[in-house]
């Protein structure tokens, strides 16, 4: 513990260690740090990392989206573009559509080395998302790797919504007509290795932010993950390469 204790004041005194920073740009504690051991002290800071729910908040979130998802939104209003205010002759929006299985990427497969796929998924259908990362990972070459974050279960956001908001299970739309699910550790892990892709990182991120004027907790919870695309073509073709240079 000792030698633990010793590097990590190390690190802070040459500032390899990441700081909040208050209002005075003084060093507070490093990031990822700030735990809460007494709960009668859990307004004196605006947030506090990996927070453990009790049985009690666990049980008030999951009846929170039983109540926000008891009426759900009719399948002929989940359209796009229907709102009154859109006008086609003003604004033409586009992207490339990553759920068309037709439309081809500008540039060939196996090429990329990195995808950086953060708050991208909780806004697609659930029945979609499987299709989208395995094009994703087609995208990688051997050894690439998918850099994923998103909203995890039961993440405030999901807890402040209303009634009618629930399209399905735990996938939702705003007022703004954008969706939003909310994914747990095992649903990222099964999605990205039925992909082809090799789990390196796979974590929830839960924080707990605090209004300290209001008196007022709010959970906030996260899941990123890293995920590689295997190196066994690179091997198969450089032992293939091998092989030629010695029978030659």
């Amino acid at each position: 513990m000792y030698v633990i204790w010793r590097n990590s004041v190390s690190c802070l005194r040459i500032r390899k260690v990441p700081h909040r920073f208050q209002s005075g740009n003084h060093p507070v504690v490093p990031l990822g740090s700030r735990i809460l051991t007494d709960p009668a002290k859990v307004f004196e800071h605006n947030m506090w990392d990996h927070m453990q729910w009790s049985e009690e908040e666990a049980a008030a979130a999951r009846k929170k989206v039983e109540e926000n998802s008891a009426v759900r939104v009719l399948l002929e209003e989940q359209g796009v573009c229907l709102h009154s205010s859109y006008r086609a002759a003003q604004c033409c929006a586009f992207v490339h559509d990553v759920c068309d299985e037709g439309l081809p990427y500008p540039f060939p497969d196996g090429i990329l080395d990195v995808i950086l796929l953060v708050f991208v998924l909780s806004s697609i259908h659930p029945d979609r998302m499987q299709g989208v990362v395995n094009r994703l990972s087609n995208l990688l070459k051997p050894g690439g790797m998918l850099l994923f974050r998103d909203y995890g279960r039961y993440d405030k956001t999901q807890l402040r919504f209303k009634r009618g908001h629930c399209l399905s299970e735990n996938f939702y739309v705003r007022g703004d007509g954008t969706r939003a699910y909310f994914f747990t550790k095992g649903e990222v892990h099964n999605m990205f290795c039925k992909a082809g892709l090799d789990e390196k990182q796979n974590l929830v991120d839960r924080r707990l932010q605090v209004n300290r004027k209001k008196q007022v907790k709010m959970h906030r919870v996260w899941v990123q993950g890293k995920f590689q695309k295997p190196l066994y073509l690179t091997q198969k073709t450089s032992k293939l390469v091998f092989s030629l240079l010695s029978h030659g």
